[in-house]
């Protein structure tokens, strides 16, 4: 009901087919990003204790989420006013408080939601067997499962050769990963 409420939607179902597109693009994105995020703090979090391991990637996994809605409020703010100001300047007025106007309002919020939603449930997925099983099972378990995620990521949002995109995400995840621990070592 939350959600609704947010989003302002009767039916949170029956979204346009371009929104909807729009959407799955926040969505592929956000996961990614997630995932990616909590794949980094999984491996520079290994050698911490549980309590540390639990502060670190809750409160990377939610600024990520968070950050994540920010620049993609203003953006999308930014691009669909700069759509709205051309459609006044042809129309010699001002669509303030019309349905066009209303709709893009709720687009910039369904596109703000996705992104966030979607960084957040990204993050939280290798979480699911890091906290819940005991070291070393745990990190192993963790970085399977978000390379697995990105891997379906990949292998779902391609319509041609799935399995080519599916091991170009988990080729760069594990690149990812690879320079964050470098990183993390160094520092």
């Amino acid at each position: 009901m939350l959600v609704k409420k947010l989003l302002n939607l009767p039916n949170p179902l029956k979204l346009e087919p371009k929104l909807r597109h729009e959407v799955l693009r926040y969505i592929i994105l956000g996961m990614s990003d997630g995932v990616l995020f909590a794949l980094g703090i999984l491996l520079v979090t290994l050698s911490f204790s549980v309590q540390e391991a639990v502060k670190a990637w809750i409160g990377g996994v939610v600024t990520a989420a968070l950050t994540n809605s920010y620049g993609a409020y203003f953006a999308e703010r930014s691009f669909e006013e700069a759509r709205l100001y051309v459609l006044e300047r042809h129309l010699l007025r001002s669509l303030k408080g019309t349905i066009i106007s209303k709709k893009t309002a709720f687009k910039v919020r369904v596109r703000v939601f996705a992104a966030g939603a979607s960084t957040l449930l990204g993050g939280l997925i290798p979480a699911t067997l890091f906290f819940t099983l005991p070291y070393p099972f745990n990190a192993i378990a963790g970085i399977v499962l978000a390379l697995s995620t990105l891997a379906f990521t990949g292998f779902i949002t391609s319509r041609k050769k799935r399995v080519k995109t599916a091991f170009l995400y988990t080729g760069g995840g594990m690149l990812v990963a690879l320079l964050t621990y470098v990183i993390g070592q160094v520092l």
